[in-house]
Formats: C-alpha cells, sequence, structure tokens
C-alpha cells in the first residue's frame, strides 16, 4: 500500500511509505482530523499523524483487519476483524 499525505496549505510535503504488506481494507480519520488509521489484511493496524505524515502507532492483530474506529476523543481506537473479533485500543 502507498500513502500519500499531502497538505494543501501551503507547500506541497509529501511522504511516502510503503508499510503494509497487503491491501488497505479500511482507512478512516479521527475526529479531530490529525489522525489516520488504516487497517490491512496482512493482520495489522497504523495510526498516522497527519500533520507529519508519520506513523505513530503499530498495533499487530490475531487476524486480517476490517475496519477501524476512532472515539470521540480520539484516545481509543477500536478495530474488528472478519471473523467478529473486535477490540478497542488505548493508543494515547
Amino acid at each position: 500500500m502507498l500513502l500519500y499525505i499531502v497538505h494543501f496549505k501551503g507547500a506541497l510535503n509529501s511522504g511516502e511509505a510503503q508499510v503494509h504488506n497487503d491491501r488497505a481494507h479500511s482507512v478512516t480519520f479521527s475526529p479531530d482530523g490529525q489522525f489516520l488509521a488504516t487497517v490491512s489484511y496482512d493482520q495489522s493496524a497504523l495510526v498516522w499523524e497527519v500533520p507529519q505524515g508519520r506513523v505513530a502507532a503499530r498495533f499487530l492483530l490475531d487476524e486480517a483487519g476490517y475496519e477501524a474506529v476512532f472515539s470521540p476523543d480520539t484516545k481509543h481506537l477500536a478495530i474488528g476483524s472478519h471473523h467478529r473479533l473486535g477490540r478497542i485500543w488505548d493508543w494515547r
């Protein structure tokens, strides 16, 4: 997966990182817009710091990830998998 972080409020500031070994199934922004979560079939989930364009947290899952949702305060990340397994991570 290639992920491009681009700032539209000034000079082009893009970062490129290939961090998942398989395709991402879900991409979601945090309520404050500062973080982006990606969930992949490679049994990993990542939280990106959007302004910096870097990975803030990495989660290894028991099976392929399906969906991620941030809590309203952005302190928790719920990650669900294909076989109805879900976890809530306190990542901040």
